[in-house]
């Protein structure tokens, strides 16, 4: 009898140990789910935080770069000069110009290219583009097909004879073209967008005024290289436009060296001849 109460007894405390031991068991088990949750929930707690601050970082580098790219861009305008050479303004304008570190595009009359050859020369050795203002500054809306054809070829001829090469753009006289002249002349007819009508007020701070007043980005400024007034503000000029951030170029690196026979105006602004 007893050792049937024994039997007993030990049976409840092994199911008693079992039921202990499957408690700690689930008990663990719960604990380790609920460590592996909360271990999955820091880690994607942590990726998402590693990846708002990759983006905003990201973000910021682009907003830097933007930024670089805006700093970049610069204001660009083009300095022409009409009439010349002259033997004692053109070279006085080149001094200020090479002094200044300036190169602008000088518009050659035919006749006084041919008889002043080397300040011709002088002005493209220092870097300046050398084009043509016809032969001697008639309105070429006002000439025969064959006077238009003689304004241009015989300027053509002689600034190959002094520079090499004829000259890739022309600018006529007044800035007035004809279709019929823009097909006889079969190559880019540079006018201008500012003109610093120095031709009619011979007055340097005039002229100054004209140009602060009217001077916009992309702009190609008319000037003479004939008159002492013109020349003696040019320093002051250039210095200004340098102040407001401009960067002085020929029209040919402005306008990208066009090659069609359109009427170009500025950066941008080209159309075909009425």
């Amino acid at each position: 009898m007893k050792e049937k109460k024994f039997l007993i007894l030990g049976i409840i405390v092994l199911l008693g140990m079992f039921f202990f031991l499957g408690k700690s068991i689930i008990f663990l088990t719960n604990n380790q789910h609920e460590e592996t949750r909360s271990s999955v929930n820091r880690t994607k707690q942590s990726f998402r935080k590693e990846t708002f601050f990759s983006r905003k970082e990201e973000a910021s580098k682009k907003d830097t770069e933007q930024t670089k790219k805006v700093d970049q861009i610069k204001k660009i305008v083009a300095l022409s000069f009409d009439d010349g050479p002259n033997p004692r303004t053109t070279i006085q304008l080149l001094k200020i110009l090479k002094e200044k570190k300036v190169h602008v595009t000088f518009f050659e009359l035919g006749e006084n290219a041919n008889k002043y050859p080397e300040v011709v020369k002088q002005a493209q050795k220092e870097g300046n583009e050398i084009e043509s203002h016809t032969y001697d500054h008639q309105d070429l809306a006002q000439l025969s097909t064959d006077e238009i054809q003689m304004e241009i070829s015989k300027t053509d001829e002689i600034l190959k004879k002094i520079i090499e090469k004829k000259a890739d753009f022309l600018r006529p006289p007044y800035g007035s073209v004809t279709e019929l002249a823009a097909r006889l002349i079969n190559r880019p007819i540079i006018n201008w967008s500012v003109d610093s009508e120095d031709w009619k007020t011979r007055n340097s701070e005039q002229i100054f005024q004209r140009i602060i007043g009217t001077v916009y980005d992309g702009s190609i400024l008319l000037f003479h290289d004939i008159y002492p007034e013109t020349v003696n503000v040019i320093p002051q000029i250039i210095d200004y436009l340098y102040e407001q951030g401009y960067q002085l170029e020929t029209v040919g690196e402005l306008l990208n060296h066009p090659k069609d026979g359109k009427v170009y105006y500025g950066k941008g602004d080209s159309r075909f001849a009425a």
